[in-house]
């Protein structure tokens, strides 16, 4: 141990691996024969705070610094793979709180939070894998909305209620990220895969097809969208 950086960085762990081991660890034969996380273990990943680690304390978060995050996600990922709440917001919740306008924040944040909505990120695509550069997804402006049009592939909980962060062309060459509302008008997925492994992932192929999105749910700017990738 040095100082008390090392001994937060150990209570974060202490903490994740104690919860993993009491509430995570008796579902993981139902969550592989179900292929997905209970509803119940959802909520008490939210009441232990484990779902808004990289959201701020005013906006309902516990705000515990990405070292402390990863290593409490490492423990609650022993038994099942990944939990997707805690995973999903966190991810959604560190983009908004990094790159989002004061609105933005107001209307996502304390919900992913508390684990009222799910968050998802989508930019694989079935032709062109992970490469953020290559989307053949589009966006095109309609007055007041873009116009969101393509198929994402392993988008983790696409189906599930939230916010979705998916990456899309602008004019055939600017990488651009959209907060979309999931289960929206023009918005399907596929059933969830069946995966070989990280049966708690909850899968799906998403198609929008002239998805509607405010202008205002841009995340930085048009173009931006390859900057805030990670």
């Amino acid at each position: 141990m040095n100082g008390l950086r090392d001994i937060l960085l150990y209570l974060a762990s202490w903490h994740a691996e104690g919860f993993a081991r009491r509430e995570i660890a008796p579902f993981a034969v139902q969550v592989d024969q179900e292929g997905r996380i209970p509803p119940d273990l959802n909520r008490k990943l939210a009441e232990a705070g484990f779902v808004g680690m990289l959201i701020p304390k005013q906006c309902g978060g516990t705000d515990v610094g990405m070292l402390n995050c990863v290593l409490a996600m490492e423990q609650l990922s022993y038994p099942v793979c990944q939990c997707l709440e805690a995973l999903g917001n966190n991810i959604v919740g560190r983009a908004l709180t990094l790159t989002g306008t004061e609105e933005q924040k107001r209307r996502y944040l304390p919900a992913l939070a508390s684990g009222a909505l799910m968050g998802s990120y989508s930019f694989t695509e079935p032709g062109t894998g992970s490469d953020p550069k290559s989307l053949v997804t589009t966006a095109r402006l309609d007055g007041d909305h873009w116009v969101l049009n393509g198929i994402k592939r392993f988008h983790s909980v696409g189906h599930l209620k939230g916010p979705a962060i998916i990456f899309a062309i602008v004019d055939g060459k600017q990488t651009t990220a959209f907060l979309v509302d999931k289960l929206g008008e023009g918005y399907r997925c596929s059933k969830p895969f069946e995966l070989m492994m990280g049966r708690g992932l909850e899968t799906v192929d998403t198609k929008v097809e002239d998805v509607r999105v405010p202008k205002e749910n841009v995340l930085v700017t048009v173009g931006g969208g390859f900057n805030i990738l990670f």
